[in-house]
């Protein structure tokens, strides 16, 4: 691992992916890593909006996607009207725990979305 904790090489990269992927339902797992160490991969994504109505969509993200970036793909296949709104730095991505627990708020401008997500060894639905 590098200072700021990214792998350093392809197969740190692979045997993260490997980790990732054994404790995962196929339809979340995550693709090898490409030249340039790239790789992607299916996550859900919770929408709750204020009546407290919950949507759901699972979609592709890549590695070098921040937060932002998934905020806005999410604004798009979410919610078409969230469009319209003028910021979409009014919105965040948590991370939250099935059991209650932990909850954290991402960083909107963090890249290298995939190990945020390094710690959820004992999640498999995404």
């Amino acid at each position: 691992m590098t200072m700021n904790g990214l792998p350093k090489d392809r197969l740190e990269v692979l045997n993260l992916i490997n980790e990732w992927n054994s404790t995962r339902l196929d339809l979340f797992k995550i693709s090898e890593p490409n030249e340039v160490l790239d790789f992607y991969g299916v996550m859900r994504f919770y929408f709750q909006d204020a009546e407290d109505k919950v949507t759901t969509k699972c979609i592709r993200v890549a590695s070098t996607a921040t937060s932002l970036d998934v905020i806005r793909v999410l604004m798009e296949k979410l919610r078409p009207d969230m469009k319209t709104l003028p910021n979409e730095k009014d919105f965040c991505i948590y991370e939250v725990h099935p059991n209650g627990g932990l909850m954290r708020k991402l960083k909107i401008k963090i890249s290298n979305f995939f190990f945020h997500f390094s710690r959820r060894k004992k999640i498999r639905n995404g």
